[in-house]
């Protein structure tokens, strides 16, 4: 499960899930599938890496609003 789970729809989506990541982190498998099954859900589910990232694409979906 993503580290972070927003659970508002925004822009065609039902929630915003992000898996945070240091700079020279990459997500495990397991990970990876879990974003590919939640996307297929009808979510934004994104690698966020390096704080600011998480910051921009938070506001950025929050500001998309529908």
């Amino acid at each position: 499960m993503p580290d972070i789970c927003l659970p508002v729809a925004r822009a065609g989506y039902n929630a915003l899930y992000l898996e945070l990541k240091a700079k020279t982190g990459k997500p495990s498998p397991e990970q990876k599938k879990w974003l590919g099954d939640l996307t297929l859900s009808g979510n934004r589910a994104v690698v966020a890496v390096g704080h600011q990232t998480a910051i921009e694409e938070i506001l950025s979906y929050l500001g998309s609003d529908e």
